[in-house]
């Protein structure tokens, strides 16, 4: 398993392993020595890393791109992220693949190293274990998934998304040549497109959410498989008592804080937005949020602010989220059946917004226009339909079907075949050289 130590990321994993150890697998992670006790304790061997330089463990480019700035200033920040880390990386997993020797790589989609490298150059099947809820390849049927629009449904929309698409491939130009210049170091040929293209052409692709919320696309590669939300049983303990404890008769709403940095916008807003108001609603403050930085001055009675309470255990007493749009609160709340008002910012939060709308499963409030009236007239409209609770209903029904860590599991096993170990020259002769390498 490698994944960066970044909270979102590595949720997914950690059940998906446990999965395959359960059923005999050895499993060990290659992350960020700050994970390494939480790891440990979970029973798994953990490569800290060593070569890589520990300024990218602790960088987070989804901060950098809430400041001001140009699209070349956000594409130099993700390329300095995603590539100036893969040699690192790949000296890093040299090293592990030459004392552990494993059968194969759950990859986080946003590591390169061994999706640009170590796929072909160490003959390692590679799976990619996403962290959004929706699968970022392009295709005919969505020609630009990173884009924040929604989805073309005319010839018109289509071509105005290719054109966007261009012209991000344009500014983003520098991406396919670093890393082209990084295969050519391990004599491997260069890319015929993107590097997100290019993850399509590994053998497994799992993304935690479900056909029914991704526009149900059928232009993805065979490689590509819905597993819904991958979390652990004891994830779905029931609500502490003290969250029930809200008036029964009165619509209760969940405003979850999901920003980076200080900025809790969102939970201000809605304080002032409830205050006073016929509504139960409880501000979910990140857990490790000093409460004092969010100045929110809260006095009505029925605004309730509750910190270091995991989000499962909140939406069980919600009729509604109020959420920026991070797939793993999306995700979690449809799971639960619970309808959203999602205001997107940044990163993810924008696509997944529109597939919340497209799914009716919720309203999607842009950011500049979210004042605390039109956030109130938001929410109760959801309150007031019963359309978008049976939506929800029926999207959480949809991703339990996808079954979760076990499917995710399953599916790796498949990618690894009947015979997983390779034989003892074969895994001695797999080391990684930037003068000799075999590809297939």
């Amino acid at each position: 398993m490698t994944v960066w130590p970044i909270e979102t990321h590595i949720s997914g994993f950690i059940p998906v392993a446990r999965v395959l150890r359960d059923r005999g697998h050895r499993v060990a992670f290659y992350s960020g020595n700050e994970l390494q006790p939480e790891l440990e304790r979970e029973g798994f061997r953990v490569f800290p890393f060593r070569d890589l330089d520990h300024r990218f463990s602790r960088c987070n480019p989804g901060t950098a791109v809430t400041r001001k700035m140009g699209p070349r200033a956000r594409v130099r920040v993700w390329q300095n992220f995603l590539l100036g880390s893969v040699p690192g990386q790949l000296q890093d997993l040299e090293r592990i693949g030459a004392e552990w020797q494993p059968d194969g790589i759950v990859c986080d989609m946003t590591m390169w190293g061994p999706i640009l490298v170590l796929h072909e150059a160490m003959q390692l099947p590679v799976a990619v274990l996403a962290h959004t809820a929706y699968c970022i390849i392009p295709g005919r049927e969505n020609p630009a998934p990173g884009i924040p629009l929604p989805l073309p449904r005319s010839r018109r929309m289509r071509l105005a998304e290719r054109a966007l698409s261009w012209g991000l491939d344009r500014i983003a130009a520098g991406v396919p040549r670093e890393a082209n210049r990084i295969r050519r170091q391990y004599g491997l040929p260069a890319l015929s497109g993107t590097v997100v293209d290019f993850t399509g052409r590994m053998p497994l692709y799992l993304v935690p959410s479900a056909p029914e919320f991704d526009y149900e696309r059928c232009d993805l590669p065979g490689c590509v498989h819905y597993i819904g939300p991958c979390v652990a049983e004891d994830e779905m303990t029931p609500a502490p008592v003290r969250t029930m404890r809200l008036d029964a008769g009165r619509p209760r709403v969940l405003a979850v804080d999901e920003a980076h940095g200080d900025d809790s916008q969102l939970l201000r807003i809605a304080a002032r937005a409830f205050a006073g108001s016929a509504v139960e609603l409880t501000l979910l403050a990140r857990q490790g949020r000093d409460l004092a930085t969010l100045e929110l001055a809260v006095t009505a009675p029925n605004v309730h602010v509750e910190s270091c309470l995991p989000l499962r255990q909140a939406l069980p007493a919600a009729d509604v989220v109020v959420a920026d749009g991070h797939s793993e609160t999306v995700l979690a709340a449809l799971s639960h059946g619970v309808p959203l008002v999602v205001v997107p910012h940044m990163l993810e939060q924008p696509q997944v917004a529109w597939r919340v709308t497209a799914s009716g499963t919720g309203i999607r409030l842009p950011a500049r226009r979210s004042t605390p009236q039109r956030l109130r007239e938001a929410v109760e409209r959801v309150i007031a339909s019963e359309w978008y609770t049976r939506n929800a209903q029926r999207m959480g029904a949809a991703l339990a079907r996808q079954g979760g860590a076990a499917r995710a599991a399953g599916w790796i096993e498949t990618m690894l075949g009947p015979n997983a170990r390779l034989s003892c020259d074969a895994a001695a002769g797999r080391g990684l050289s930037h003068s000799s390498v075999t590809t297939h």
